[in-house]
């Protein structure tokens, strides 16, 4: 049997880039930087003969580090964002194309060379029987959905041809017409709707009440959506307020109110219904989280069974459980459900508190833990703490950990503000490493003392062991750092990734200038804003791609943060905080000299914005951006009539 695979590379060619050097580099030749590409048609193109294992590598086009757009990422230990692939040898039971991908997906066309799997995996622990029959669930290792074509999508990102993928009892035949989501997932082009047998992910939420499962369920749907998931909440406890009424005595919650029981049964019956109907009624609808306490093994056992009823899809069951045994963690989370939570509108305090903790009592004498290890778990203990899995497999599963193992559920406040006005702004030009003007510089003073004042009167965070509340993010741009010298913090970080976006070829030009000098690029970005790149330059997808690890420590911090930014970077950060739809990023209004403060709830995200300092001139200009389209999200108060807003 061959020892080797002969793996191919791929680099998008633009017409316009002038790229004219593109070598590739990694951990397979030492980071030498001496493998070059040779430009074959759209795509610049080499091939390598490697060994199993997993490699890091990334592109130098023209003598600088570049990621190619769409191809999978990751971070290493030092922050460094690169491009990974595993490569695995052909099973000599199968074809060697039926080995290179998950056993229910078979390749039927593909180009040549393309036969190489990407895969990002952690071992699946030994399964151990369980106390309930779960043998048909169990009995295969958890592959998300996702990574059937996830594996396929590092080395064969760029390449032009479509795929067809023959499913067996995971998928129906789908065209894969070379257009991918973000981190190098491939979409599936719904024209020839998938048939039955869909892979589906359901994570259900497990846990005590006031021990953060609402507001985790949020952050994994904010994320998983920003990632290219469509992803749905279903949560219990809206059902019940629904159906039988918000205010319910925690008598309701017994286990031994037998009426209680089956209503709450009840409720959770027709959320898998709801469920089990939005995955049914369209091919995108990847991933159902079920918000509840599913807080007995026989609650767990029920679920998975009903999920296995469906017949035009199959559903992987993860269950997610949150155990909290600090003390003023679970009294703020408490206090928080009497402020935000339905359950208890119109009550004092000290009513809402109390009956509340009556019901917690009742669920911890019935309550659990997750143990059945022929099951798929992950356990977060004190979140941040330590985290437990079991039978953790496939890309996205382990990428959901990795999420989960950086955030928290502190909620505290999180500030966008773009940089003050900057010389290119007052010139309306697009791109640039200008200072602030006069202008610029009276905000950088306004924003110091509005954020004193409002971090001194902040009650938001907790866990506070700084003398100061605040961190600041910025670019390595002269314009935040700027904006930043005024304000006092506990610590300030400078982000490379936090830069605007990069405009190429047309750097420092006017919008006219651009328009004159380029007038199909600019045509093109106006009918397409999302996707569109500069030429030699960047788009918003790739913007997106290279915020990850500014989201990760955003998740991670427990202090309140400030970001100051460039209109683009912030319409990203601020779609992926509020959980807009992708297409609705580019076209949100970021206005200058305003801040925006956002506090994740867990039954969504407060914002306030405020203008601090009017503009001199009446334009709210950016450089990199472009008028074109109104603004789905603009409204009166704040919309976008820069004529080169990101």
């Amino acid at each position: 049997m061959r020892k080797t695979v002969r793996v191919p590379f791929y680099f998008p060619a633009d017409a316009k880039s002038n790229v004219a050097d593109v070598v590739l580099a990694g951990s397979f030749d030492g980071w030498s930087g001496r493998i070059p590409l040779t430009l074959e048609g759209r795509h610049y193109e080499t091939s390598l003969t490697l060994r199993p294992g997993i490699y890091s590598y990334k592109f130098v086009v023209n003598g600088k580090w570049t990621l190619a757009p769409h191809q999978a990422t990751v971070v290493d230990e030092n922050g460094h964002v690169n491009h990974c692939i595993s490569v695995t040898l052909p099973s000599s039971s199968s074809t060697s194309l039926e080995s290179m991908v998950p056993a229910h997906l078979q390749v039927a066309t593909a180009p040549a060379g393309s036969a190489t799997t990407s895969t990002y995996n952690t071992p699946a622990a030994s399964p151990n029987p369980s106390a309930y029959d779960m043998s048909e669930e169990n009995d295969e290792e958890l592959s998300d959905f996702g990574s059937d074509v996830d594996e396929l999508a590092t080395s064969l990102a760029s390449v032009t041809h479509p795929l067809v993928i023959h499913g067996g009892p995971a998928y129906g035949s789908a065209i894969l017409q070379n257009q991918l989501l973000l981190d190098g997932v491939f979409r599936v082009d719904n024209s020839n709707e998938a048939k039955a047998g869909e892979r589906k992910l359901v994570l259900a939420m497990v846990g005590l009440p006031a021990r953060g499962k609402s507001f985790i369920a949020q952050k994994l749907q904010r994320y998983l959506k920003w990632i290219g998931f469509e992803t749905k909440i279903f949560n219990n406890g809206m059902y019940r307020r629904d159906n039988i009424g918000s205010y319910l005595s925690h008598d309701f919650f017994r286990a031994d109110n037998r009426d209680g029981v089956e209503a709450r049964s009840r409720m959770a019956r027709m959320a898998l219904a709801d469920m089990c109907a939005w995955f049914a009624e369209d091919p995108k609808h990847h991933i159902g989280i079920l918000d509840a306490t599913n807080s007995t093994r026989a609650r767990r056992k029920f679920v998975v069974n009903y999920l296995k009823t469906p017949s035009t899809f199959s559903v992987k069951v993860v269950f997610i459980e949150v155990i909290c045994n600090r003390p003023e963690v679970i009294k703020r989370n408490v206090l928080h459900k009497h402020k935000f939570s339905p359950d208890y509108a119109g009550m004092t305090e000290d009513e809402a508190v109390s009956d509340f903790t009556e019901r917690i009592a009742h669920y911890e004498a019935a309550y659990e833990p997750v143990q059945e290890r022929s099951v798929s778990f992950i356990r977060l203990f004190d979140v941040g703490r330590e985290t437990q899995t079991n039978r953790i497999k496939g890309y996205l599963p382990t990428k959901i950990v990795f999420f989960l193992m950086n955030m928290h559920i502190v909620q505290r406040p999180i500030y966008l503000s773009r940089h003050g006005e900057s010389e290119f702004n007052r010139q309306d030009r697009i791109g640039g490493d200008s200072p602030l003007t006069l202008s610029g510089l009276k905000y950088a003073e306004a924003l110091g003392e509005w954020m004193e004042k409002e971090t001194d009167h902040d009650t938001s965070g907790y866990l506070r062991d700084l003398d100061s509340d605040l961190i600041i993010f910025t670019s390595t741009m002269v314009r935040t750092i700027q904006s930043a010298e005024k304000i006092k913090c506990a610590q300030l970080l400078r982000w490379k990734a936090l830069e605007e976006i990069s405009v190429g070829i047309c750097d420092g030009m006017t919008p006219a200038e651009f328009e004159a000098t380029y007038p199909d690029e600019y045509a093109a970005r106006i009918a397409d804003k999302l996707r569109y790149r500069y030429p030699r330059g960047e788009g918003y997808e790739d913007l997106i791609a290279r915020l990850e690890p500014v989201i990760f420590e955003l998740e991670r911090q427990v202090l309140p943060v400030l970001v100051i930014g460039h209109q683009a970077v912030l319409r990203c950060l601020y779609g992926y905080l509020m959980g807009l739809d992708i297409e609705e990023v580019p076209h949100t209004p970021i206005p200058l000299h305003t801040v925006i403060r956002l506090v994740p709830r867990a039954y969504g995200t407060e914002e306030t914005r405020t203008l601090l300092h009017p503009l001199d001139n009446a334009d709210d200009h950016e450089s990199g951006s472009l008028r074109a389209e109104p603004s789905p999200l603009a409204s009166a108060a704040s919309s976008d009539t820069s004529p080169l807003g990101s």
